[in-house]
C-alpha cells in the first residue's frame, strides 16, 4: 500500500523530469517574465512570514503566560483559519 502512495508522488515528478526542455532551461529561467515571478513570489514569502513573526510570537506568548478576558475567544480566532476549508 506504502509504495502505491509513493507511485503517486514519484511518478508524476519523474514525468516532469522526463518532459523537461533541459537544452533551454536557463534561458526560460532567466527570462524576464520568470525573474519577476520568481521576485513577486519571494516578496510575497518574505512578508507572509514577516507577518506571521510578528503577529505570532506575541500572541503565542500571552497565550502561555498571561490569563486575560477573551483569552478563549482569541485562541479560537487565532485557529479558525487552520480548521476552515480554503475556498
Amino acid at each position: 500500500m506504502a509504495a502505491v502512495g509513493a507511485a503517486f508522488f514519484v511518478l508524476p515528478l519523474a514525468g516532469l523530469l522526463v518532459r523537461t526542455p533541459w537544452g533551454s532551461a536557463w534561458q526560460l529561467l532567466t527570462s524576464s517574465e520568470a525573474v519577476t515571478a520568481l521576485r513577486l513570489s519571494l516578496l510575497a514569502s518574505l512578508s507572509a512570514t514577516a507577518i506571521a513573526v510578528v503577529l505570532g510570537v506575541p500572541l503565542a506568548w500571552m497565550f502561555a503566560r498571561i490569563a486575560f478576558p477573551g483569552r478563549a475567544v482569541l485562541r479560537a480566532l487565532t485557529v479558525l483559519p487552520m480548521v476552515l476549508p480554503p475556498v
